[in-house]
């Protein structure tokens, strides 16, 4: 009986987990707006390339290469989601992060971003 209760313990401990990470992504697309990156699931596709990143968004950082070779595609490939990221202020408030903190994370990864890309590629601001 006792390991009966550890076992449902455990399943409703890891099913609020799950619940919690489906509710924080949706969150992060809401506040996106779903609208970067291209069609249909473009801003949730969006969002995840960068949820590794979440955890380094604050100094001190040392981010690994799961957040920055992203980022870094991101830079090359998608700067309208970056951009769209960047210039969102509900989604960076949403992390409690700044525009500056977001930018150090660049630096951090050793990535080059012009941000002026930011006010041509139309990344949708709040």
């Amino acid at each position: 009986m006792g390991s009966a209760k550890f076992f449902l313990s455990v399943i409703l401990l890891f099913s609020s987990w799950v619940f919690l990470g489906f509710s924080q992504l949706e969150g992060i697309i809401g506040a996106l707006g779903g609208g970067m990156g291209g069609g249909g699931g473009g801003g949730m596709e969006c969002a995840q390339k960068l949820l590794p990143c979440q955890a380094y968004l604050k100094p001190p950082s040392s981010p690994p290469d799961t957040c920055c070779v992203p980022l870094k595609q991101m830079i090359t490939d998608d700067v309208k989601c970056l951009c769209g990221i960047f210039n969102n202020q509900d989604l960076l408030k949403t992390f409690h992060v700044t525009q500056e903190e977001a930018l150090k994370l660049l630096g951090e990864c050793g990535a080059k971003a012009d941000i002026s890309q930011c006010n041509n590629a139309g990344g949708g601001g709040n």
